[in-house]
């Protein structure tokens, strides 16, 4: 993979009307109508520091997506063609709160956890909040290396569950959705647009999809 940028590529900020970046306020929707702006770097011309649109960031170490103050986060860039990266975690992906894209049609991201040798409990995404049960819809294209685990689903806040994009594992994608007489409905809608190439994810666009039914293959 190639392409990757700096450490300092992320910031995340609020909208307009929530005054200084430093004062946390509570975003309390699930349908990201409030969400959380996460922004990238030098994105547009609009934001300062090296570009860090169309990516691969490796990360050494865990992911967490989550914050107290808010239930969910949505990516936020003023270029035209929208927002493609990836990131490459060495370690686990935790995933406690929603993700949402500004442009439907252009933006994309994909999480890959892998394996680190050295710790047993590696590779893995941690699907859901362990605490308020407040997860209802991620966006993204997501791959462990080793499993995909549920985090209290049964929560009333996870009753119904929503991935748009990709769910993949290596070994098992392992989420429970009975919990006695309570179910949690999870609904995936695979998307379609990078093995059809109207997006392309940094690291990953050298694949496509065989229409002879072969599978991916590498482009020449």
């Amino acid at each position: 993979m190639s392409g990757t940028a700096p450490p300092s590529f992320i910031c995340c900020w609020r909208t307009a009307d929530e005054g200084a970046p430093w004062q946390a306020r509570q975003r309390l929707h699930a349908d990201g109508k409030d969400a959380y702006h996460i922004t990238l770097s030098g994105a547009g011309g609009g934001n300062p520091g090296p570009d860090s649109n169309h990516k691969v960031f490796y990360i050494d170490g865990n992911l967490w997506l989550h914050n107290k103050n808010t239930y969910s986060f949505k990516f936020f860039t003023p270029e035209s063609d929208g927002m493609q990266v990836t990131f490459v975690v060495s370690g686990n992906i935790y995933f406690s709160d929603n993700l949402f894209y500004l442009n439907q049609n252009k933006d994309a991201v994909a999480f890959i956890a892998l394996r680190d040798e050295n710790v047993e409990d590696s590779g893995n995404i941690y699907f859901g909040d362990p605490v308020f049960g407040t997860l209802k819809e991620m966006n993204a294209f997501m791959y462990a290396e080793n499993n995909s685990y549920d985090v209290n689903l049964d929560a009333s806040g996870s009753s119904v569950v929503k991935v748009n994009g990709m769910m993949s594992a290596g070994n098992q994608i392992d989420i429970q959705r009975d919990y006695g007489d309570a179910h949690t409905k999870l609904i995936v809608n695979f998307d379609d647009r990078v093995a059809g190439g109207e997006v392309e994810l940094p690291g990953l666009s050298s694949l496509y999809s065989d229409e002879s039914g072969g599978g991916l293959q590498r482009r020449s």
